[in-house]
């Protein structure tokens, strides 16, 4: 199922705010400070973040890869590596992986794994599959570059682990430096703890 890149991304940015002011998701709320409703070992600065994204091109090769994110942009109570994220305090939080896909040859989706010109995105939790939580990209057209969106919800306890897998045949994670406007990343990460 097509979903538009915008719709998807206005979704993302309407819960993101929400959360911004306070309010749990799809519902009315009011701002809270920290010293309002403070966490167990908690920095009052406010809640736990992870703004991640790469500048390499990641290739699909048919194989399921953990997913690479070099560039730290951001960060508040969590613990980052090259490939995953680590919480430091219990909460729920909010996972969205953006992967830009890219093709040269183009393909359709058949069957239950990805085949030419498609890549799968996923979480993991302390490396077992989130359930519910992998979308696929097909991309007919050929020489062509779509952006697909991933997110989730989830419990998370202090130590947890998160990564993002991905699998995909003929096609690669593409990172693009524009003449005008900042890199656009190969793919984007942001982990934002909701309570």
């Amino acid at each position: 199922m097509y979903v538009p890149r915008t719709l998807v991304a206005l979704g993302t940015a309407a819960v993101i705010a929400a959360v911004t002011a306070g309010a749990a998701p799809g519902g009315a709320g009011t701002a809270h400070t920290a010293a309002e409703r403070p966490a167990p070992g908690r920095a009052a600065k406010g809640p736990a973040f992870a703004q991640l994204s790469s500048a390499v091109d990641q290739e699909q090769d048919g194989r399921v890869k953990p997913v690479q994110f070099e560039l730290v942009d951001g960060r508040r109570g969590v613990d980052v590596t090259k490939d995953s994220v680590t919480v430091r305090h219990p909460g729920t939080y909010l996972l969205v992986v953006a992967p830009q896909v890219t093709t040269e040859k183009g393909g359709v989706q058949k069957g239950k794994d990805p085949t030419e010109g498609c890549a799968d995105t996923w979480f993991a939790v302390n490396d077992k599959d989130v359930p519910n939580s992998a979308v696929r990209l097909c991309q007919a057209a050929t020489h062509s570059t779509h952006v697909v969106v991933s997110q989730s919800v989830t419990p998370l306890k202090a130590g947890d682990t998160v990564k993002v897998r991905a699998k995909g045949v003929g096609v690669k994670f593409d990172a693009t430096r524009p003449t005008d406007g900042p890199l656009i990343p190969s793919v984007i990460l942001t982990l934002t703890e909701l309570s």
